[in-house]
């Protein structure tokens, strides 16, 4: 996404905060430029229940463990789906908790 396209959108989840669809929508275009800190800022305050998408949940997962934040990654993480699994067992092995991690990536 190019840097004007990421501001228009920024702009707008400024004015509309509550747009979770819109919120992951910028949380994803960062992530996916290598901008895990804006990623993460964006969650701060959210909890997994005001994002209705399993997906979305797993990706809000995925950058609270980059972001060394893995017991909150675990309470995003949904408790299916492959990569959400993958997720889980990442954030579960970061924890000390590696029968766990093993139950969860099998």
């Amino acid at each position: 996404m190019d840097d004007v396209t990421l501001a228009s959108l920024k702009a707008a989840l400024a004015a509309s905060p509550d747009n979770t669809v819109l919120l992951m929508v910028v949380v994803r275009a960062h992530h996916e430029s290598r901008q895990p800190a804006e990623a993460r800022a964006l969650l701060k305050g959210r909890t997994p229940s005001m994002v209705s998408s399993e997906d979305d949940r797993t990706l809000a997962a995925q950058v609270l463990l980059q972001s060394n934040e893995p017991e909150v990654a675990l309470q995003w993480a949904p408790e299916q789906g492959s990569h959400a699994l993958l997720v889980r067992a990442r954030a579960l092995l970061a924890l000390a908790r590696p029968d766990e991690g093993r139950q969860a990536y099998e």
